[in-house]
């Protein structure tokens, strides 16, 4: 029955990795095409923002000033032109997702076959 517990642990191990591995590789191969996600693009700008000083309400009420309305305009996000017409490239890029699309569903396939016949 130990041999059993191990076999489960390696094989998660591996499953892990492969899943975690994949997701990675997925990630980069995206920000290599469309660039960093939303999110990055707006923290890294905010974050070189000088800080704002907040101003009193007493000096600017006894003033007769109003204080300045907060703006709050997002930072400029990269311009992405869009995807126009069927070029050859956008024929090829279909053409490997979809191949690798069918690789992934057989490969899951494939493994959970695997493991059936280990544990089945």
């Amino acid at each position: 029955m130990g041999r059993f517990y191990i076999k489960l642990f390696v094989i998660s191990l591996v499953a892990a990795f492969c899943i975690f591995f994949g997701v990675d590789l997925a990630t980069k191969g995206v920000e290599r095409v469309h660039g960093p996600g939303i999110s990055a693009v707006k923290s890294d700008a905010w974050a070189h923002q000088a800080p704002v000083k907040p101003e009193s309400k007493q000096a600017s009420v006894s003033s007769g000033q109003l204080p300045a309305p907060i703006s709050k305009a997002k930072p400029d996000e990269p311009e992405r032109s869009p995807v126009t017409g069927d070029t050859g490239i956008n024929r090829i890029s279909n053409k490997a997702g979809e191949f690798l699309h069918i690789m992934a569903y057989h490969g899951i396939k494939f493994f959970v076959s695997m493991l059936d016949a280990i544990f089945g």
